[in-house]
């Protein structure tokens, strides 16, 4: 992970070193009050009080889920045997022997 205080962003580098191709996935839980609008490798995100733009890897096929039962995903939970949906961004594809991936989260000012 990388910050860039001048810009306000974030930059996460992910790297797989593995002895053979196989399938891949990245996941980013967020808040339950983000509001996410996707748009191929492209999040905009926006809550109470703030905004950001998540530049998502474009080697992964990223959807996002909220409050999901089937399969169960997209849930926060505040306390003991309460749950309420939260989105998360999950990208799939694959990994070679040697894969890297970057996101880039920069926050609007």
């Amino acid at each position: 992970m990388r910050f860039d205080r001048a810009g306000a962003t974030l930059t996460f580098t992910d790297v797989v070193l593995s002895g053979e191709a196989h399938p891949a996935r990245l996941s980013w839980p967020l808040g339950p009050q983000v509001e996410v609008d996707l748009v191929g490798a492209m999040a905009t995100l926006s809550w109470p009080g703030g905004s950001a733009i998540f530049g998502l890897d474009p080697a992964l096929t990223w959807r996002v889920h909220r409050g999901d039962t089937d399969p169960v995903d997209g849930w926060y939970s505040p306390g003991f045997g309460r749950k309420v949906p939260a989105p998360i961004l999950v990208g799939d594809g694959h990994a070679g022997r040697s894969s890297t991936f970057v996101c880039t989260l920069r926050f609007a000012l």
